[in-house]
């Protein structure tokens, strides 16, 4: 990547996809029957996943950017197709250290939804803001071994470093959860050195 590129790039807008602003009142309607896929749920919230309303999830998300604002700690933002205003999924950075330069990240897009095979620039768009807006040193995510995605992960230059044996039961089965890692340095090495 060119410095005229790193430069003239959107930090919110990829070729496909846009991240923008959480519509509270609008997106949890849509998001609430997602809810009801346990693979979404888990995505979203992890081990113990529950259904959510729409109120449940309004509720969720006036409180949650409430204290994203205050405590700087966590960013939220709803994944939309490039132009259009409709909902494909939700991107969640939590649980911020600053003084680490570290997070995690959270991407939540419902199975063989239309935005599905958008994950990979999700992932890129979510990878730049990151690195390049919040200047963190280190990304992780969590995805347990049935995630489909974890193809999509370590494409983009995720590592497994972490191995949690038999962390999850689903379908009468102990599956493990692996956290994956990407650090500055190797997102700069992925993106061509730009900085």
């Amino acid at each position: 990547m060119t410095a005229q590129q790193f430069f003239t790039q959107s930090l919110y807008q990829g070729e496909h996809i846009q991240l923008t602003a959480v519509d509270v009142d609008a997106d949890p309607v849509v998001e609430a029957p997602w809810w009801l896929d346990l693979d979404y749920a888990q995505l979203a919230e992890g081990i113990e996943p529950t259904s959510k309303s729409a109120a449940e999830l309004k509720k969720y998300y006036r409180e949650a950017l409430k204290e994203a604002e205050e405590k700087r700690e966590s960013f939220i933002f709803a994944i939309r197709r490039k132009g259009e205003n409709t909902l494909l999924g939700m991107l969640r950075i939590k649980e911020v250290i600053w003084v680490c330069g570290a997070a995690r990240l959270v991407i939540s897009m419902p199975a063989n939804s239309a935005g599905s095979p958008f994950l990979p620039e999700v992932i890129n768009l979510a990878l730049r803001y990151i690195f390049d807006e919040l200047s963190l040193f280190r990304i992780t995510v969590d995805l347990a071994e049935y995630n489909p995605t974890i193809k999509d992960y370590e494409a983009a230059g995720f590592v497994r470093e972490v191995t949690f044996r038999q962390y999850r039961y689903r379908d009468g089965h102990l599956w493990n959860v692996y956290l994956y890692g990407m650090l500055e340095t190797e997102y700069r090495a992925c993106v061509g050195g730009a900085a």
